[in-house]
């Protein structure tokens, strides 16, 4: 999605260019931006309930990491936001609103919960509102970006010497694992995304549904 990053980055003339060079931009390129500027809108809108979660129910949330069957609980509870992505109704021409957005973001929010998958609640809260699934894969992976970079922000600021060399040190020793999360994780998109747009989305509810109730049953 750099494209379509770079047009919302670009949008922002709108707003902060002068008038003087904001009269040079033709009238294709200004309803382009005005698009683009909306959408960037929209992903912030939809980051705010990740935020609030994040950073006034940081210690809540993390309690649960403690417990593999509520993992496993919750693994159960993705496999049916999938599932329940088939009831989705098509809409050709729904246009992505605030409120949608929001709600978007809130499915965001509650996959902080281990167990819960960010992509699928996100992906499966927009095909319930009515979203193409292209659309909903775009608008999910975008959302992804700040609640992401932010959380890796805390997360770097609290490590031992909030933030300076120490801090430093432990994040190269990090950089394997980053490696082969950046490899794994860009081959899983390209499959999700290929899965998505032959419509067999909730396909991905059995796998989540055997790995919750195995580990159920083993734990």
């Amino acid at each position: 999605y750099r494209r379509r990053l770079w047009r919302m980055l670009v949008s922002l003339r709108l707003l902060i260019a002068p008038p003087g060079r904001r009269a040079g931009i033709s009238a294709d390129e200004r309803s382009a931006d005005r698009e683009h500027l909306r959408l960037a809108w929209l992903v912030a809108l939809g980051t705010v309930p990740a935020v609030i979660a994040g950073l006034f129910f940081k210690d809540f949330f993390e309690r649960f990491f403690y417990s593999p069957h509520l993992v496993s609980i919750f693994l159960l509870v993705t496999g049916a936001l999938l599932f329940c992505s088939r009831l989705a109704v098509r809409v050709d021409e729904r246009r992505l609103l605030w409120w949608a957005a929001l709600l978007i973001g809130v499915a965001q929010a509650a996959a902080i919960f281990p167990g819960i998958s960010r992509s699928g609640a996100t992906i499966a809260a927009g095909l319930l509102l009515g979203l193409k699934p292209g659309e909903a894969a775009e608008f999910s992976f975008l959302l992804a970006l700040p609640a992401i970079l932010g959380a890796g922000l805390l997360e770097f600021l609290g490590l031992p010497g909030g933030g300076t060399s120490a801090a430093a040190a432990e994040m190269a020793a990090l950089l394997p694992g980053f490696a082969a999360a950046l490899v794994s994780g860009y081959l899983a998109i390209v499959l999700l995304l290929k899965v998505l747009l032959a419509g067999r989305f909730d396909r991905f509810a059995y796998y989540c549904w055997s790995v919750g109730i195995a580990g159920l049953v083993l734990l």
